[in-house]
């Protein structure tokens, strides 16, 4: 729940510094030390963090979609150059890991269920 009002405080953040100017990266250093407590949480709930750790990778990539709307004209920047930001620094993995916590996540409820993989695809589980 922490981590839910955490994400959220992020997003206001998010929305705040479209209309505030800041001379230092408070978007991603915030993203950056939600995503840590996030990441520990995904060794034992890796669906959930997943989905928590895209959400909080959407948060500064929608704040760059706007600057690059809003900069947009014949010399404006591209996505290519908004990405190379310290925000794209931390956009690109977080959502990576966003990705393989949520495979993670989906192959672990399916052998679980006993129908994930083939019998000889995974040898380690124990015979019941």
């Amino acid at each position: 729940m922490v981590l839910g009002i955490g994400i959220a405080l992020v997003l206001v953040w998010g929305v705040v510094s479209n209309f505030v100017e800041a001379d230092f990266p408070v978007l991603p250093m915030m993203t950056l030390i939600l995503a840590l407590p996030i990441a520990v949480m995904g060794l034992s709930r890796p669906s959930i963090a997943g989905m928590m750790l895209l959400a909080l990778a959407a948060i500064p990539f929608l704040s760059l979609v706007v600057r690059l709307v809003r900069m947009r004209g014949p010399e404006g920047p591209g996505m290519r150059t908004l990405l190379s930001t310290s925000s794209g620094a931390v956009i690109v993995p977080l959502a990576l890991f966003s990705v393989l916590f949520l495979v993670a996540g989906e192959l672990g409820r399916r052998i679980q269920e006993g129908h994930g993989l083939g019998e000889q695809a995974r040898p380690w589980l124990p015979d019941d």
